[in-house]
């Protein structure tokens, strides 16, 4: 069997592809055949007309043109199919009876020229004809002036007619002048501008109207061609400087064809001929209290402010009119065709917030250019002066401390205008240090920094700090002889306990009663032991101890009221004693409570010896209390301070040994009174005070910093 195969998928695509191209290309093609054989038909027919009307002239030429040397006539499509010279053209239901169909014949020294006009089109059931073709497709020059039953009419023609809708500082307007049967070189017209339509022209100026006129013999020539003679001036321009609406106003003296027939025109008055109106305006917009302020309300900004009051008082509003603006330097171009450049003008804006002058504030002046154009050109430049405001910028440097969040405070203002001050200031914390304030040194021996310093240029501030405390003693003992005295260490210098001792080791004895009077130092003293201990114990506010080892972290100080240790063991004790210049924020520290209890017992006797320390407005005031011995009176003993008091309670004093003993009680006498164990600028370590106060025992140590919260 013989294998039979069809066209692929692909092969038919081509061959569709290719008769699509082929049928593209020839469309075209077709069409320009068809055109070009639609234009034959029309060319014969129109040299059909052209025939008819040479017949048409032959015999009724004197009733067209008279005895007249020269003329123009129109010899219409009825005319001819009336005098039997002419049929319709009738292609495919085509017909030509419209008024587009005639034939331009001119008369010049009894010769002829013809020019044939086709107009044809559908005929539709009513038998109008729907006018589709005109050949020449311009139409026939010169048709619009000429008339069978005028021997010489002449057209003037300005170019721009009227221009009522664009403003310019000056109007170019150009007159031609156009004859079918030429132009006499003996012309006199003038012409002139004017407010009004009246012979009024500016200045009483009248120009003789610039043209050039042909010679006959050339005019003739082209008339026998079927073409039109023409004559046109250059531009006239309107007066320099003069604004508002005018009119081109032509004055006619003379003005007659080559057979000396005189132009007239039912057009004319007086034989002047009015075109227009034309805008003109050269008046400039006027900058009227126009000032360039800031767009920040406090200070001088870097982007200022237009506050413009431009006013055009010829034909420009406010949306005609275009501006530039330039800093230091007025690059603003004054050429009218940058006007409408979108990249040197923009649309006038009175109130715009200009671009930046610069980047920083430096208290710098500046000149602002503004140029500001309307719709007509015209133009007019100012010029306006704007200081910058000034900024200073004070940079925190916590010089060890945590930093200041945020690291930096600035002020912008017009420094000519007022003065300021920093104000409030950051407060840094460090650990173990207290805060003394900034300085413009590192080491701190610049100059002090505060909120009242005055704002005079930008800034960088350290931190000044010190430590909190002072170490001010260290005291130790050791475990030999019972009669073993504390060696006492003061600012590096050693001294021994030499008051007070042990019976068996020389107990003083006076008037009846055993005596143990304490060692004091500097914000310390020691106890002398009666029985089998020794104690310490400050005698000033903020007194911090710690054992065995010197420390410079303020946190493991521990506050020292009383410490007691027996006469055989060992100690190791540093003394130190911290400022309080922290406090709380909003609190103010007024004061501290501090008591030194000691048992002394001997046979039938027994008394416990009670100091009270109070710290008022550091000063230092000890009040000691002999709170049970000899008597069964009760006691009432109160301490008033400035917002806080003191009251010991209860009691009784007797001669045995079963004393009953009475209570120490702090308690406020003001309001926003708060206690804390230790001295500290954290508000959650206080406690509140009240009337009710705080109790403790006649025989505990306790110590207590007073603050009290500021209005």
């Amino acid at each position: 069997m013989k294998n039979k195969k069809g066209f692929t998928l692909v092969e038919l695509l081509v061959v569709v592809v290719i008769l699509g191209i082929i049928t593209g290309l020839s469309i075209p093609l077709i069409r320009n055949i068809q055109q070009s054989n639609q234009d034959r038909e029309y060319s014969t027919y129109m040299d059909s007309l052209k025939y008819s009307a040479k017949l048409y002239v032959d015999s009724y030429g004197e009733d067209l043109f008279g005895r007249h040397r020269s003329g123009c006539a129109i010899i219409s499509y009825r005319d001819l199919v009336d005098k039997g010279l002419l049929k319709d053209i009738m292609i495919d239901e085509t017909s030509c009876n419209t008024d587009k169909t005639f034939v331009k014949v001119v008369k010049i020294d009894n010769k002829y020229s013809y020019v044939s006009s086709v107009g044809c089109g559908r005929v539709d059931d009513t038998g109008n004809v729907s006018l589709d073709v005109i050949y020449p497709k311009n139409g026939v020059s010169g048709s619009e002036i000429c008339n069978i039953d005028s021997a010489l009419i002449m057209n003037i023609v300005a170019n721009p007619s009227t221009d009522s809708s664009i403003t310019k500082k000056s109007q170019g307007i150009k007159v031609t002048i156009s004859s079918n049967t030429g132009i006499n070189n003996n012309m006199k017209v003038y012409y002139g501008f004017s407010h009004t339509k009246d012979s009024n022209v500016i200045d009483d100026k009248w120009i003789e109207l610039p043209v050039t006129i042909p010679g006959i013999a050339a005019q003739k020539k082209k008339i026998l061609e079927g073409d039109v003679i023409e004559i046109e001036t250059e531009f006239l321009r309107t007066p320099i400087g003069v604004t508002g609406d005018l009119y081109l106003v032509l004055q006619v003296e003379k003005l007659e064809n080559l057979y000396t027939d005189s132009w007239s025109s039912t057009a004319s008055d007086n034989n002047l001929l009015f075109f227009g109106p034309y805008k003109v305006d050269n008046t400039k917009p006027k900058f009227n209290d126009s000032t360039v302020i800031s767009s920040e309300n406090e200070y001088n900004s870097i982007n200022p402010k237009l506050n413009l009051k431009v006013t055009d008082e010829q034909y420009s509003s406010a949306d005609d009119l275009r501006m530039c603006i330039s800093y230091d330097e007025d690059n603003c171009s004054t050429k009218k065709k940058d006007f409408t450049d979108n990249s040197k003008y923009e649309k006038y804006d009175a109130n715009k917030v200009l671009p930046k002058i610069q980047d920083n504030y430096d208290s710098s002046t500046h000149t602002i250019y503004v140029t500001v154009a309307d719709a007509a050109g015209n133009y007019e430049k100012a010029q306006f002066q704007y200081r910058i405001a000034r900024k200073w910028t004070l940079t925190y440097n916590s010089n060890g401390g945590n930093a200041c969040d945020p690291s930096s405070k600035s002020f912008t203002f017009n420094d000519w205008e007022k003065n300021l001050t920093w104000g409030d200031l950051c407060t840094p914390t460090r650990s173990s240090y207290i805060f003394l304030g900034w300085n413009t040194n590192a080491n701190g021996s610049g100059t002090d920094v505060t909120k009242d310093t005055a704002v005079t240029s930008d800034l960088t501030v350290y931190g000044k700090w010190k430590q909190p405390y002072k170490y001010i003693g260290h005291v130790t003992s050791t475990k030999k002889d019972p009669c073993r005295r504390p060696i006492i260490t003061i600012e590096d210098k050693v001294q021994n306990v030499s008051k007070g001792h042990m019976g068996s080791c020389g107990l003083v004895v006076s008037a009846n009663r055993f005596t143990h009077p304490p060692v004091e130092y500097s914000g310390f003293g020691i106890l002398t032991p009666w029985q089998d201990k020794w104690g310490i114990y400050a005698t000033e506010a903020n007194i911090y101890y710690t054992l065995n080892e010197p420390t410079s972290d303020v946190s493991k100080m521990i506050p020292l009221s009383v410490y007691e240790w027996y006469i055989l063991d060992s100690i190791n004790m540093y003394i130190y004693k911290i400022e309080p210049v922290q406090t709380p924020p909003g609190m103010e520290y007024v004061g501290e409570v501090h008591t030194i209890t000691t048992y002394i017992n001997h046979g039938n006797w027994a008394q416990w010896s009670s100091g009270l320390m109070m710290i008022d407005n550091i000063k230092n005031e000890k009040k000691t209390d002999w709170a049970c011995y000899g008597t069964s009176q009760p006691i009432t003993k109160g301490l008033n301070y400035t917002g806080f008091g003191v009251i010991v309670t209860g009691g009784k004093r007797s001669y045995d040994a079963k004393c009953d003993l009475g209570n120490y009680k702090l308690y406020a006498t003001t309001s926003n009174m708060y206690y804390s164990s230790r001295a500290t600028s954290n508000e959650s370590d206080l406690h509140s005070l009240t009337s009710d106060g705080v109790m403790w025992g006649h025989k505990d140590n306790r110590k207590y910093f007073i603050y009290r919260r500021k209005n």
